[in-house]
């Protein structure tokens, strides 16, 4: 999975909102012998959102970021997949 709309850290303003879209992307075979394509899908609204600093800002479940209070905060985020292993990436934002 991946920040599809963030390069690098998001900066925000106390108080600021970011929506966040995460996109699962997976190469797949085409079961037919032709060859193997990319899948891609968002699923910000099926992933696990976790701030390391819930004051500097936090994520509700739609993956909207909220900018609480200055500093810097790592959001994880994780994507379960069915029968497979979970995927997972982070964020850093920094309010200013």
């Amino acid at each position: 999975i991946s920040v599809d709309n963030v390069a690098g850290v998001l900066y925000l303003l106390p108080d600021e909102q970011f929506q966040l879209r995460i996109l699962h992307r997976q190469l797949r075979d085409d079961g037919y012998g032709y060859g193997r394509y990319y899948y891609e899908e968002y699923v910000t609204d099926e992933c696990e959102y976790k701030s390391s600093a819930p004051d500097v800002a936090y994520v509700l479940g739609d993956g909207l970021v909220v900018a609480v209070g200055p500093g810097t905060a790592v959001i994880s985020v994780k994507f379960d997949l069915v029968l497979q292993k979970a995927d997972q990436t982070r964020l850093t934002v920094v309010v200013e």
